[in-house]
């Protein structure tokens, strides 16, 4: 108990929520971190990142309503649609706070669950404590099957011990914001990055609920590039695959020639199918390989042009209105 005249000492906690046009989420959502705000203000001082990622709806005007209305909600604009994870990024590099939590827009990972996460966090002295899925409620068989196997085909490729069934959910202490930083790919996969990094963490079990509203902006699309983004970014498997493919190839080679010597001495109308095979087979193996190959290339491209990962739309801040964040 807090003897009369002594301050208490009320620690910081930065909430960072990348938004895409989820106007009809927000009213929600704010409403619920407000609540979390009065239920922590004994503990933590909450304070709150949003980060438009280029919506194209009602969300920027909303935004800036609720900057303007609380002074404890921060608002940051992207200057077009960088993609989750680069907004992500953004709210990372301008918070602040003692203790970061990290948590989606549509609030199917509940605000409400951020004060146990964080008991979770201090009393068990690790770095990170991360959200795990045990159910998740509204979506479809195919949704939940792809993202199954989206996260063991990423753990088992890899060779990063990526938590199965984790999203970006997730309460983390300053220690660990400042490690996280340090990583200076334009390219970001966190929840990669978070396991690499080999930091205390804890997994908190819950039940996902359904998205509040609207429609999720994750689609079967963005679950194939970032899964390959992922493997680009932590594996060499695709090119011990490719070695293995070549070898293949060869061998085949090798079995045919005197397939086809024999065809053409037994049966001529065979030899034509049997080069056609011989052909096309190696060959679209052979391309699928470059392909590979190429998405590597490309994203050794990307890094050294060195571009920022994100635009910070800040008007009148800087010359033109614009502020390029790393």
């Amino acid at each position: 108990m807090t003897s009369f005249g002594e301050k208490r000492h009320i620690k910081t906690l930065s909430c960072v929520i990348p938004v895409f046009n989820e106007q009809e989420c927000l009213p929600e959502l704010i409403q619920r971190i407000a609540l979390l705000k009065v239920q922590l203000a004994d503990k933590y001082d909450l304070t709150l990142i949003l980060v438009d990622d280029g919506s194209g709806d009602a969300t920027p005007h909303l935004l800036k309503s609720y900057e303007s209305q609380y002074p404890w909600i921060t608002k940051l604009t992207l200057a077009r649609n960088f993609g989750h994870q680069a907004a992500l990024s953004a709210g990372l590099n301008e918070a602040t706070g003692d203790f970061i939590a990290i948590l989606d827009a549509d609030l199917q990972d509940p605000p409400e669950l951020i004060p146990q996460m964080l008991e979770s966090l201090v009393g068990n002295s690790v770095h990170m404590v991360y959200g795990r899925r045990i159910s998740r409620s509204g979506e479809s068989w195919f949704k939940l099957a792809t993202a199954k196997l989206f996260y063991r085909l990423v753990k088992s490729m890899s060779g990063v011990d990526i938590p199965l069934d984790t999203g970006d959910f997730r309460v983390i202490d300053l220690a660990a914001l400042q490690v996280i930083r340090g990583f200076s790919e334009r390219e970001k996969f966190f929840r990669g990055i978070f396991a690499w990094t080999g930091l205390s963490s804890l997994p908190f079990d819950y039940e996902r609920e359904p998205r509040f509203a609207g429609s999720t902006k994750y689609g079967l699309k963005r679950m194939i590039e970032l899964g390959l983004g992922a493997l680009v970014s932590f594996s060499v498997s695709p090119f011990r695959a490719i070695q293995l493919l070549g070898a293949s190839i060869l061998s085949i080679g090798l079995i045919t020639i005197p397939l086809v010597g024999w065809l053409s001495l037994a049966n001529q109308e065979a030899l034509i199918p049997a080069i056609v095979m011989a052909i096309t087979v190696p060959t679209g193996l052979i391309i699928a390989s470059v392909g590979i190959v190429g998405g590597y290339v490309y994203r050794i491209q990307e890094e050294v042009r060195g571009r920022p990962t994100y635009v910070i739309e800040r008007p009148q801040q800087t010359p033109g209105g614009l502020s390029d964040q790393q």
